[in-house]
Order: structure tokens, then C-alpha cells, then sequence
């Protein structure tokens, strides 16, 4: 929580849709007052049901107590009128990613806050230099990029503008530290940083499509286990999968992917406590009686059967716990073995994975699934 913060005491957000809303209950968590601004107050109903049902679950684990709950709901307003952010001493916008639209809204917001307030963006894409020609005195104007979910997500990147203020960059930096999160300051080029570095690997598959029949890389075997990668025509992954059921499939592993593996060849500590982490899990789910459909590969595949429990057990993890468990349904695997993939690394202790059988096996009773004979 933020106490005695003499930067920034409130933020308005403008946009309740799903960023917005994760911006504004993130600042309330941390004590920070809150406008959640939206045209439509149609959506602020979806927001407060968002952000209440959350508070809940945290009261349910005991995260929170009821009080503390009033105290985060005090520190945040839903409002449909746009004067009411006059007063924020940040405004960010998160509306949708249209320039035009982007800077209408930029300009109503520098000509109705105090000259002092910053205003941000939280663009993933945009030109912060373009968005901020528009903006009076825009050496208070920065990029905020929160990514989804904001409650969660660790990193912000922050992203002057060519005119940004020296001062603006400092005021933010202050208020991502003391809402608990990690800033990394950005040029204001095309994507920043994170968005920046991951399109190329998302777009690497397509262009290998007309060069190569089939790509498998050593992922599983880096760590001395079963597994590994392969992209194919899909009758090809369709045949190594119904023979070879450890495999996972992807892309072709990029450079700083493969550097990762060899480090882990090199250093037979780290591999060794990853197998120590695998046996400690699989004889922790054998003990709970939780099925497992197979346990040849370092990936655990817990057995659940049904492909609407699967989805909803994967949920109820990241949503009351902060764990997430990939589910996996048909047709990537055959019905009626929709599975939860389990996947321990080498930064998981044995205290970790302790927790995660503790709340696996409550999750388990709660939805009456079947124990393993």
C-alpha cells in the first residue's frame, strides 16, 4: 500500500474496458484515489462487478479482511462525467487504439486538468511523439504501458515522448515503485520494448512455412527429461502426435531461447534440482490420488476429463491463487482426456510445489473430481 505518497495522490483512468478497469483497481489496491472515467456507464457495471468479485475471493483466501476491502472500494469512484477528472494530478487514457480517436481525447483531457497534472497513454503501439504534437504543454505527456492483467503483471513500461519533461519521467517512475511494480524506460519507438521483441518470434512460423517440412527442437531433452519441439504441415504434427504423446509442439526455438538451454546443459545443479522438483510433484499427486495421464515427460499432464472443468479448474487457480495451469482440451487431445498441463521449473522450490498440491488437492475436492485408483 502507498502511504504519505506526495507525487501523485490521484489518477484518473479513462476508459472502463478490460485495461482500464485492471489500471484503476490496481491504483485502489495500493491506496492510490481513483476516477474510473467511461462515456457509457453501461460498462462500469461489468467493471465493478470485476473488481468487487475479486476483493471477495481475496476475503474467501484470506488475503483480506472485510474492512480492508471498504478501504480499496473507498479509494475508487466510477464517474460518467468528464469534468470530474479536473482535479487528477495523472490522467491515463485507455481507449482503443485509434489515432484520431486517441487524440481527441488526449486534447479534451490537457484542456480540462490542472497544467501541473500529467497525462499518459497507455498505447502499445502508437507514436508517442505524434500523440503528444497535439497536446498543450506537452512536456507533461508520457506513455504508461500496463500490461494484462494489471493487477498482476509485474513490469510497466514507461515511454517519454520526444517533448516529455524530465520531471514527468521521474513523477511516474516514483508511482510504478510505489504500487509494488518494475518500470523500464523506453525510447518511443514502434512496440517499446516488450511488444517490440516479441512480434518477430510470433511471425517467425509463418515465414518458415514455404522453406522447411518440419522443425523439432530439444526443449525437454535440455533438462535431461522426455519431450520436445516440433512445427510441421498439420498431417505431419497430427501423425508424431498420435505416436508420440511427450511431445509438445511450437516453433522453431529462437537464439536467446536456445542460449537458455545450452546455460542449462552447462550447469547440472540447476538441471538436477529441476528433476528433484518433477519427482517431488509426481509422488505429491500420486500420494494425493490425482491422476495423471502420463508421467514419461517433465511436463505433467494431470488428468480432469471434462473439457468445461478443465477451463473452469484453470481459472479458479490464477483467479483465487495466482496460479496458472494451462488447460488442454480436444481436439488437441482426444476427449474425454482433457488434462491440466503441469509444468515445474528449475525456479519452483520445494516449498512451491508444497503449495501447489495443497491448493491442487483443495481445487480438487471442491469440483468432486474423481481420485486416481
Amino acid at each position: 500500500m502507498v502511504e504519505n505518497n506526495t507525487v501523485i495522490n490521484s489518477v484518473a483512468v479513462i476508459g472502463a474496458g478490460t485495461m482500464g478497469r485492471g489500471i484503476a483497481y490496481l491504483l485502489a489496491l495500493n491506496g492510490i484515489r481513483t476516477l474510473l472515467y467511461n462515456r457509457n456507464g453501461n460498462h462500469f457495471r461489468q467493471a465493478q462487478d470485476y473488481i468487487v468479485g475479486d476483493l471477495d475471493k481475496k476475503i474467501d483466501n484470506g488475503k483480506i479482511s472485510q474492512q480492508k476491502k471498504g478501504e480499496i472500494l473507498a479509494n475508487l469512484v466510477f464517474s460518467p462525467v468528464f469534468d470530474a477528472i479536473a482535479d487528477s494530478d495523472l490522467v491515463i487514457e485507455t481507449i482503443a487504439e485509434h489515432e484520431p480517436t486517441k487524440h481527441e481525447i488526449l486534447a479534451a483531457i490537457a484542456a480540462t486538468v490542472k497544467k501541473e497534472a500529467i497525462i499518459a497513454t497507455n498505447t502499445s503501439s502508437l507514436s508517442l511523439n505524434k500523440l503528444a504534437a497535439g497536446i498543450e504543454n506537452n512536456s507533461r505527456f508520457i506513455g504508461l504501458h500496463f500490461f494484462n492483467p494489471a493487477p498482476l503483471m509485474k513490469l510497466i513500461e514507461i515511454i517519454p515522448s520526444y517533448f516529455t519533461a524530465r520531471t514527468t519521467t521521474l513523477r511516474c517512475e516514483q508511482l510504478v515503485t510505489a504500487i509494488g511494480k518494475k518500470f523500464v524506460v523506453c525510447k518511443a519507438t514502434p512496440g517499446f520494448i516488450v511488444n517490440r521483441m516479441a512480434r518477430p518470434f510470433y511471425l517467425e512460423g509463418f515465414r518458415l512455412l514455404d522453406k522447411i517440412t518440419i522443425i523439432q527442437g530439444g526443449f525437454g531433452k535440455s533438462y535431461g527429461a522426455a519431450g520436445g519441439y516440433i512445427a510441421a504441415p498439420r498431417v505431419v504434427v497430427e501423425a508424431v502426435r498420435s505416436w508420440a504423446p511427450a511431445f509438445v509442439f511450437s516453433t522453431s526455438s529462437p537464439a536467446p531461447v536456445a542460449a537458455s538451454f545450452k546455460y542449462n546443459l552447462e550447469h547440472d545443479n540447476q538441471r538436477k534440482h529441476l528433476l528433484a522438483i518433477i519427482d517431488h510433484l509426481k509422488s505429491g499427486l500420486r500420494t494425493a490420488g490425482i491422476p495423471l495421464v502420463s508421467e514419461d515427460s517433465h511436463i505433467l499432464p494431470v488428468l480432469v476429463g471434462d473439457p468445461h472443468r478443465n477451463k473452469h479448474i484453470s481459472k479458479q487457480l490464477l483467479d483465487d491463487y495466482d496460479i496458472y495451469v494451462q488447460p488442454v482440451n480436444a481436439p488437441t487431445v482426444p476427449a474425454g482426456s482433457e488434462r491440466l498441463r503441469v509444468t515445474p521449473t528449475s525456479a519452483h522450490t520445494h516449498d512451491d510445489v508444497e503449495y501447489f498440491l495443497a491448493v491442487l488437492s483443495k481445487v480438487w475436492v471442491a469440483n468432486a473430481l474423481r481420485r486416481a485408483g
